[in-house]
This record gives C-alpha cells, sequence and structure tokens, in this order.
C-alpha cells in the first residue's frame, strides 16, 4: 500500500462512503435523502411517478425500494457513462427482479479526467472539457430521446449544467428537478431557467465536515418546491 492509498483510508468522507456502500445507501446525506423522499411523497397516492437519473447506483435501488414499501406505482429510467458501473448495477436489478420497474441506459465516453489536458492540480476553464462527442450529446439529451414526460428529473452524474437545460424538455411542468452537489458555482447558470428555484443547505456526511453541501430543487410551474425547501429549512 503507497502512502497515498493511506491517507485514502484515513479521510473521513471515503471511510463514510465504504460504509454507505455497505449499508446500500445512496451517496446522500440524510437530510438529502429526507428531501427526495418528501419530494416523491408529493405525488398523488393513484399517479404513477415517472423518474429519470442522470447517474445510477445505490440510489436507484434504494429509492426503488421505499416506493415499493410505500406502494407506489413508478418507473425510473437511469443513465450512465460507466460500462462497468452500468452491468454492476445491473445484476444488482436482475438479483432483485426489478427489470419492470427499473430500466438501465449506457453511453459510454471518456469521463473528463482521462481526456489530454486535465490536470489534477488545476481548475479547468469553463467550457474546456465541455460536451462535443455525440456520445456526450446523447447522453444528455437520452431523455428527450426517450419521448417520456418525468415527474422528477435527478442530475447527479456529468455534465451537470447541459443536463440541467435538458432537464427543462424533459420534465413535466408540475414535475421537480434536483441536482446533487449544488455547491459548485459552475452548475448555477441554468437554474435562472426555472420559475421555482431554491438552493438548499444539504447539511455534512459525518460531524465536524468542514465542507457542507447544497442540493437545489426547480420546478417549472409547481410552487411546491417552496413549501419542500421551507419544511427542511424554517
Amino acid at each position: 500500500m503507497n502512502l497515498q492509498d493511506i491517507k485514502n483510508n484515513l479521510n473521513p468522507f471515503n471511510a463514510v462512503m465504504r460504509i454507505y456502500g455497505i449499508l446500500k445507501l445512496p451517496a446522500m446525506t440524510m437530510k438529502e435523502i429526507g428531501i427526495y423522499k418528501k419530494i416523491l411523497m408529493s405525488f398523488p397516492a393513484e399517479q404513477p411517478i415517472r423518474i429519470f437519473e442522470y447517474g445510477m447506483g445505490f440510489s436507484t435501488l434504494y429509492f426503488e425500494e421505499f416506493l415499493r414499501e410505500q406502494r407506489r406505482k413508478f418507473h425510473i429510467d437511469s443513465i450512465d457513462n460507466n460500462r462497468q458501473w452500468y452491468q454492476k448495477v445491473g445484476r444488482m436489478i436482475d438479483d432483485r427482479g426489478l427489470k419492470e420497474a427499473v430500466t438501465l441506459h449506457l453511453k459510454e465516453f471518456v469521463p473528463f479526467w482521462e481526456k489530454p489536458g486535465w490536470d489534477w492540480n488545476t481548475m479547468p476553464s469553463c467550457g474546456q472539457f465541455a460536451p462535443h462527442e455525440k456520445s456526450e450529446i446523447d447522453y444528455i439529451e437520452w431523455p428527450l430521446r426517450l419521448q417520456k414526460s418525468y415527474d422528477v428529473v435527478v442530475i447527479d452524474a456529468r455534465f451537470r449544467r447541459r443536463c440541467l437545460m435538458a432537464a427543462l424538455r424533459s420534465v413535466n411542468p408540475q414535475g421537480f428537478v434536483i441536482l446533487h452537489d449544488a455547491q459548485k458555482p459552475h452548475y448555477h447558470d441554468p437554474v435562472a431557467l426555472y420559475r421555482y428555484s431554491r438552493f438548499l443547505d444539504s447539511g455534512r456526511y459525518f460531524p465536524f465536515q468542514c465542507q457542507r453541501y447544497q442540493m437545489w430543487l426547480g420546478s417549472i410551474a409547481n410552487p411546491a418546491v417552496n413549501q419542500i425547501a421551507e419544511e427542511f429549512e424554517p
């Protein structure tokens, strides 16, 4: 084990993420999980909930299980760009017999940190690694290609600014868009396109963690965004 591996093992965030993985919890703070559940339960009981996720994982399985426990009808479309992760999540979906409730989609492209010019020590200029390849554009616009109107769009993966813009055309007017890691300023420009828009402090993963996280909620025409935000941040 080298020095970097030792540092990673001692990193409290990495330790928490390992525990989350063992417990099959989504990579969300407990407050974020509560907000997401509140959004899902805000829809009428008889309404099937249509969800699109940019970025599949334990959150897909966790909220699928929550909706089943609540006896809610739903369908999740979830997309990723990493084949190995897509296959791993696919096996978990198969093992749980969830193929009818969850559809996984794969659009492969090279992550930005493997592209020429990437430097871990330097913040790239805005647009330096913007999507240009067809596979990248397909990934962003995939919910539009499916020609569905979604009640919830969750953005927690690549090209989040562009996905926020695409979500405007794939979420129904009364639906919700959720942006994870919304504390990063370079994601913020498209939120002005939503009539209802709220940033929420989503807390920390462990006590005394220096970095606080934010979650953003938006809707084209549903003022319940404000009601939900005020319930969690009175």
